[in-house]
């Protein structure tokens, strides 16, 4: 890992994700229902839920229609929602990564994780085909550069940092399809 991030390597990574952020993204102006603390806190809750098969048949159905991934759909719903409730076309979410681009890594023990924020620039006169299909390139573009360090970006990017709230993104999903263990017993996890 270290001996890719060296060099001709570790500049088209830091060139692709300084140019996503070249402009600094806006701040998510979600509405609170109480006071944002001056410090975080990370003391919110985290939302898991379940699909039925129905619903995922259909959403499923969607992917394959546009190409893309049940993730990138969902992250396309998200982008929708957040829309719907701020009004704002510039939106970051951030994602975990496996850090395990290179098969030798699949099996060794240890944990690769890296965050990958997800920019999405849009209109409001989208449609949702249209917003999937630029998720989509938003998402193979930041997959195919995900090797960059996300501390190392944050340090790059010289954003002043607030105590009260991230300095990329506010909000981060993650989609665990627990339904598809191969006969090996692992989890692909399907993005």
């Amino acid at each position: 890992h270290h001996q890719q991030l060296q060099g001709k390597s570790l500049e088209r990574l830091s060139r692709y994700w300084q140019n996503q952020f070249k402009q600094k993204p806006p701040l998510l102006e979600l509405p609170y229902d109480k006071e944002r603390p001056r410090v975080q806190t990370y003391s919110g809750e985290d939302v898991s839920f379940h699909i039925s098969t129905v619903h995922t048949t259909k959403l499923r159905n969607i992917a394959s229609q546009y190409q893309a991934t049940l993730f990138m759909v969902l992250l396309a719903s998200v982008n929708t929602l957040i829309f719907h409730y701020t009004g704002q076309t510039d939106i970051t979410i951030g994602t975990p990564t496996a850090g395990r681009e290179h098969s030798d890594l699949e099996d060794q023990i240890g944990l690769y994780l890296n965050t990958v924020a997800l920019r999405t620039l849009f209109s409001e006169k989208n449609t949702f085909s249209q917003l999937l299909h630029l998720v989509k390139n938003v998402t193979m573009e930041a997959y195919a550069h995900q090797q960059f360090p996300f501390d190392r970006l944050i340090d790059q990017l010289n954003i002043k940092r607030e105590a009260s709230r991230h300095p990329l993104f506010d909000v981060m999903i993650d989609m665990l399809n627990l339904l598809h263990i191969n006969d090996t017993g692992k989890n692909p996890i399907n993005r």
